[in-house]
């Protein structure tokens, strides 16, 4: 089963949505379009996943493990073994079972906030993560870790934007639930809460950085917090 052209192009307007085609314009593998190519074709694979997860109450697991086989193979082409692409997508498997929490009567409310969109953004990390793999020099350009501020204000934003579609799929919405579990009020005052934590955290931790794309990084910083109040 081949991804298809819809999910190759969700993913590749990810990639300019979420700074990762900036990211790699930055490297010498901007050079090198089958490299690029294959971090499209692996995104797209999570994306038919997700999408499967989104559509199907009842998961058959021969066809979950299609799906699974897709993921394999094209993290395969980057030259990882079965125990590290195992170890490489832990992080997509822990969110598997987050958006299957509602089958078996939980709820997202029950997996603290931040602990929920670091997962979410499993997708979006590791691909990244192949791409400082890919140019190490990178490091020193932009720390990969630091990015963990703005993939989780991007991912309250994607559940913002999403939650009229998501209303009508099984996707694991949390904001949704948080109304639901909430009220609109209560729900809006705890995500206001959350994205000033976020932005709390994300001033100590970058007084403390230096590096040569700190001003752009703070720039999208500010830019995503921003459009997270408004749309709140």
């Amino acid at each position: 089963m081949t991804v298809s052209l819809h999910e190759q192009e969700k993913s590749r307007n990810l990639f300019q949505g979420r700074q990762i085609d900036t990211l790699y314009a930055m490297s010498p593998l901007s050079h090198d379009q089958t490299y690029y190519d294959r971090l499209v074709h692996l995104q797209s694979a999570i994306y038919q996943l997700d999408s499967f997860l989104e559509s199907s109450w009842i998961i058959s697991p021969e066809e979950l493990n299609v799906h699974w086989d897709r993921i394999h193979t094209s993290l395969a082409s980057f030259h990882f073994n079965r125990e590290d692409r195992d170890r490489i997508l832990r992080d997509v498997k822990v969110y598997q079972s987050h958006e299957m929490l509602t089958r078996t009567g939980g709820s997202p409310m029950s997996i603290p906030i931040t602990e929920f969109y670091h997962y979410k953004t499993c997708d979006v990390r590791l691909i990244r993560h192949l791409i400082y793999q890919g140019d190490p020099r990178l490091e020193h350009q932009m720390p990969e870790t630091i990015w963990r501020y703005y993939d989780w204000l991007t991912e309250v934003q994607d559940d913002l934007e999403d939650q009229e579609e998501d209303k009508d799929t099984y996707n694991v919405n949390r904001f949704l639930h948080a109304k639901e579990h909430l009220g609109p009020e209560k729900a809006k005052s705890h995500y206001l809460s959350y994205v000033r934590h976020i932005g709390s955290a994300a001033r100590e931790t970058l007084k403390e950085e230096d590096f040569p794309m700190l001003e752009e990084y703070q720039t999208w910083l500010n830019e995503a917090g921003e459009k997270v109040k408004l749309m709140l």
